[in-house]
């Protein structure tokens, strides 16, 4: 593939070119676009948006336990993350097809998130009550 390749298919105002001091991580990119295009549409799957808000939201909780250095829990998110996958993906593709496929992803996701938010209700409300 051409370097050129894409040239023409960028919307309108993207440069061609980016400079790479602007930023000091891609962590930094990811920050900033969630603030500059906090309500556009950041992911799209199965008519399911989400928007860079949303996304920055779902990020934090595994950012949460590394910022605390729980390596712990961030590891168990990750692992958890792809555990939930895989049986979904066992069940829903033999019975739906490649619509199972695309499914899986996102009914995964919300299970996780469903168990991280319980975990993180729990250490939360430890917290309170350890500090009153």
């Amino acid at each position: 593939m051409q370097p050129d390749f894409w040239n023409d298919k960028r919307p309108a105002g993207v440069p061609l070119d980016i400079d790479v001091a602007e930023y000091k991580s891609v962590a930094e990119v990811f920050e900033r676009s969630c603030k500059k295009f906090a309500d556009r549409p950041a992911l799209s799957n199965m008519g399911v948006t989400l928007t860079y808000a949303e996304l920055e939201r779902y990020s934090a909780a595994a950012a949460y336990y590394q910022a605390v250095s729980d390596s712990r829990r961030t590891t168990m998110i990750t692992l958890a993350n792809m555990c939930i996958q895989i049986p979904f993906l066992l069940i829903l593709a033999p019975w739906l097809g490649v619509t199972g496929i695309l499914l899986a992803l996102p009914l995964s996701t919300i299970v996780l998130a469903t168990g991280v938010v319980t975990l993180l209700r729990r250490q939360f409300s430890r917290r309170i009550c350890v500090n009153k």
